[in-house]
């Protein structure tokens, strides 16, 4: 008898026996025996007699996340996918595409000593109908060092913005750029960009993270802001940049993205995302704030969330973080979870002449917020802390009704013992989040998460130790994604 369950559509009466009633054959399908020596109900299907899917109990033997394939290319910082439609406006499996946002990582010395850096070019993958990704195309050649991409539509049309750090981050504003992806080569996959703006966002900033979102009919662009692009001088006569700055927002007026009155305080802001409410009527957008002061003299910042008022964005809540670096929001049975990624505690210490130096400490926690509205006020209630070493990113996704959220870590249990690389935890109801099991892999950056066909992948970008992985999850057959 087969150990997997069954989808076959059950049919007649229920045999009750030690043994199959009847060989398992097309005439007989759905047929159905309860095996007494296992007290499990079985089903005559095109695996043979094989268990009954309990498909309405919401659960799935979540096992573990294989290794499925490395990208050829190194140096990812981040991760976007997106669908493209085929001729009947439907998606189909290889119409996944992946962007690899890569940028050229200077260390040490080479990176003190140049005031610019080389350009490197970031891959779009395509999933073939085979599975797996192959490199399909680039990002156009004007992009230098691609942070960040989002796609986005406006009047369901397909646009793409990326955040270009640019040939020299720390003397020139990175920029993003707005391209419409084009369908016009006689085939239903996209073939091309074409550059609709060029946006000098951080003339006076450097620029970490954008989101584009939509409120109603009108398209935003936000921009989170680490620091200024002006440097001052330490007492130490270092180089430094302040991190007290503004994250600023655009609106689309048809054609090009104009600025908005709206301007956000930011203080190293890392990341900026928009959500809303469970009944999508309130609109939100929350500050990830890395670090306060200089990037020479860092003290701890509080995170922000931001309420639209129907004209403009309202400051809402401060959120004690420790050097935030990404925010995750989802739903669980109708209430919104925030979580703040907590990459760096600062800790200071005592230095030359009495003088205290303050220093990143990654041993910290990311903190899992739940977003309630009590007599009219939007408050966030703390629900659970999660260890995390130099966490630099989040994904929260479900398989077979079941609630998941994988936290990325930087730095692996070599750096810090107790810690092994990054983790993935699963939902407990009243426990909150549990972990599930270990991902033995160090220096992710970025973690999403992708269904394909009903399959579930994580996929984990790293910048420095190593190439980028497609992890895919196993499974019983549940019968659901």
């Amino acid at each position: 008898t087969g150990e997997s369950e069954s989808s076959a559509q059950p049919t007649g009466r229920i045999a009750v026996s030690f043994t199959p009633p009847a060989k398992c054959q097309p005439s007989i399908y759905g047929r159905m025996w309860f095996d007494l020596s296992v007290a499990r109900l079985k089903i005559c299907g095109d695996r043979g007699w094989t268990y009954v899917r309990q498909a309405t109990s919401g659960h799935c033997n979540f096992r573990y996340f294989a290794e499925f394939e490395n990208f050829e290319f190194r140096g990812v910082v981040d991760f976007e996918s997106f669908q493209w439609p085929n001729g009947e406006g439907q998606s189909y499996g290889g119409d996944h595409y992946l962007v690899g946002s890569r940028v050229v990582r200077q260390r040490g010395r080479a990176r003190r000593r140049s005031r610019s850096m080389p350009c490197t070019t970031s891959i779009i993958y395509r999933w073939s109908l085979k599975g797996g990704w192959h490199a399909y195309d680039f990002l156009p050649r004007d992009i230098c060092n691609a942070r960040y991409s989002k796609v986005f539509k406006v009047n369901d049309v397909p646009h793409m913005a990326v955040l270009d750090l640019g040939r020299s981050p720390n003397t020139r504003p990175s920029t993003v750029h707005i391209y419409r992806l084009e369908q016009d080569c006689g085939k239903a996959t996209f073939c091309g960009f074409t550059l609709l703006q060029a946006i000098p966002i951080f003339v006076q900033f450097r620029g970490e993270h954008i989101d584009v979102f939509n409120i109603g009919q009108r398209v935003f662009l936000a921009a989170a802001n680490f620091r200024t692009a002006e440097g001052c001088r330490d007492s130490g006569n270092t180089l430094c940049y302040p991190t007290n700055t503004h994250s600023r927002i655009y609106e689309w007026n048809g054609t090009i993205f104009t600025p908005f009155d709206t301007q956000l305080p930011t203080y190293g802001g890392n990341k900026i995302k928009h959500f809303t409410s469970s009944d999508g009527n309130t609109h939100f957008l929350a500050v990830a704030n890395m670090v306060n002061g200089s990037t020479t003299n860092m003290q701890p910042a509080r995170s922000a969330l931001y309420v639209w008022t129907g004209s403009q964005f309202q400051l809402l809540l401060e959120v004690p973080t420790s050097g935030a670096a990404q925010i995750e929001t989802f739903n669980i049975s109708g209430r919104i979870f925030v979580t703040f990624v907590n990459a760096l505690a600062v800790v200071s210490r005592p230095g030359a002449e009495g003088q205290e130096v303050s220093y990143f400490s990654p041993a910290v926690t990311s903190d899992i917020y739940i977003l309630e509205r009590d007599f009219g006020r939007w408050t966030l209630q703390p629900r659970q802390r999660i260890n995390t070493v130099y966490g630099l990113s989040a994904v929260h996704f479900t398989v077979c009704g079941r609630n998941y959220l994988a936290m990325a870590n930087r730095l692996d249990n070599n750096h810090h013992a107790g810690f092994i690389g990054s983790t993935v935890h699963v939902w407990q109801g009243i426990s909150g989040f549990q972990q599930k099991t270990v991902l033995s892999l160090s220096d992710v950056n970025d973690i999403e998460h992708i269904t394909i066909n009903g399959r579930h992948y994580l996929l984990l970008a790293r910048l420095e130790k190593g190439e980028s992985q497609t992890l895919k999850l196993v499974t019983t057959d549940c019968g659901c994604s």
